[in-house]
């Protein structure tokens, strides 16, 4: 459901923003991708987080997914990363995307 909602967003900022012809068979193929690589990333055998310093991941309870965001910025654009794990550190999936130049920090830490 998410990469569906994801595509549809995409495709509500290419129309509105960029004014470009929008594909939905190209958009379908883009979706069954990503599930397809959902998938994949969730048959990999489990790993669990390496403990650092005093600092270490938390686990959440049985049933639920953690979601981690980080950003960087840069002179020569900006990017988005997102990670998501079960209560057994399994990585269930994971994003990154290159974003607009023209994003500031705040704008990154928003999305």
């Amino acid at each position: 459901m998410a990469l569906i909602l994801e595509e549809i967003w995409c495709l509500r900022n290419v129309e509105l923003h960029l004014k470009n012809h929008i594909d939905l068979t190209n958009s379908i193929q883009l979706i069954q991708r990503r599930y397809q690589e959902y998938l994949a990333v969730c048959l990999v055998t489990p790993t669990k987080p390496k403990q650092q310093g005093s600092s270490y991941w938390i686990p959440p309870p049985p049933r639920h997914i953690k979601i981690k965001t980080d950003a960087a910025l840069s002179s020569s654009g900006s990017a988005l990363a997102v990670i998501a794990r079960d209560n057994r550190g399994t990585i269930c999936n994971a994003w990154n995307k290159k974003v607009f130049q023209f994003c500031t920090t705040l704008l990154l830490e928003l999305l």
